[in-house]
């Protein structure tokens, strides 16, 4: 019994952890990122975009 079920992981099971780990790192880098992007430019999160302040010309848009 034991051994069918250590074949079984060593298997299909083996595999399924191996992807979990994969993608766990996967988006342990993409936190990272949007942190690190997040302490460069804290304004980002307000304004969307590039995080550059807009400049007021006086002009009407049309």
């Amino acid at each position: 019994v034991i051994t069918d079920n250590l074949a079984r992981f060593s298997g299909q099971g083996l595999s399924n952890v191996e992807a979990l780990v994969q993608d766990s790192r996967r988006s342990i880098s993409r936190i990272e990122e949007a942190v690190t992007d997040l302490s460069r430019n804290p304004q980002r999160i307000l304004s969307g975009g590039d995080g550059e302040v807009r400049q007021f010309d006086g002009r009407a848009r049309r």
